[in-house]
């Protein structure tokens, strides 16, 4: 154990001392204040109101030298008005009428309907596949416009193409032979 030097034991009765007064202080209860304040004791405001005529902002003229030459400028001279753009008054060009393309060459071999879905069976000359056609399908430049019961709808530009299932397609599809090419009805 460490024997107690003098300077040691002053220090500590100086700390022990400081936190008997530091407590003692604590305990003491802070006289509470009055709920109202007396209607004898006239409350001053802080600070009194300023005047409302103290400052008044100097007629624009006064700046002119600012305007005239600004001083964030590097040439120290005002910068230079642009010109207001011109108005376009050309007519945008109407878009070009589409490449002509030619009718395509296939066959309706039938149409599926299930669930509220249409879709087409098309064969193309000299294929075995078939492809399925929906409504706003793509078909060498044909936009597939409708899938109806009994035809498929084609469209390319103004062009208005038909093409309908007809009965011999019906009975050849039903029968397993190979379909007969359907009509096309142009509008």
């Amino acid at each position: 154990m460490r024997v107690l030097t003098a300077y040691n034991v002053l220090a500590l009765l100086a700390c022990a001392g400081l936190g008997a007064w530091t407590f003692s202080e604590a305990k003491e209860v802070p006289p509470a204040l009055p709920e109202r304040p007396d209607s004898t004791v006239a409350v001053q405001p802080a600070m009194p109101p300023a005047p409302q005529s103290a400052f008044r902002m100097p007629p624009k003229n006064t700046y002119r030298q600012l305007v005239t030459r600004p001083p964030f400028s590097q040439t120290r001279r005002p910068p230079r008005a642009k010109p207001a753009p011109k108005p376009d008054v050309q007519k945008p060009a109407a878009p070009p009428p589409p490449a002509p393309v030619a009718e395509p060459q296939i066959t309706l071999v039938g149409i599926v309907i299930h669930a509220g879905k249409s879709v087409a069976m098309v064969r193309k000359p000299g294929e075995n596949d078939l492809l399925r056609l929906a409504k706003g399908a793509d078909l060498d430049g044909w936009l597939v416009e409708g899938v109806l019961p009994d035809r498929l709808l084609l469209s390319h530009g103004e062009k208005l193409l038909e093409l309908e299932l007809t009965e011999a397609t019906q009975k050849s599809t039903a029968s397993g032979v190979g379909a007969a090419p359907a009509r096309p009805r142009r509008q």
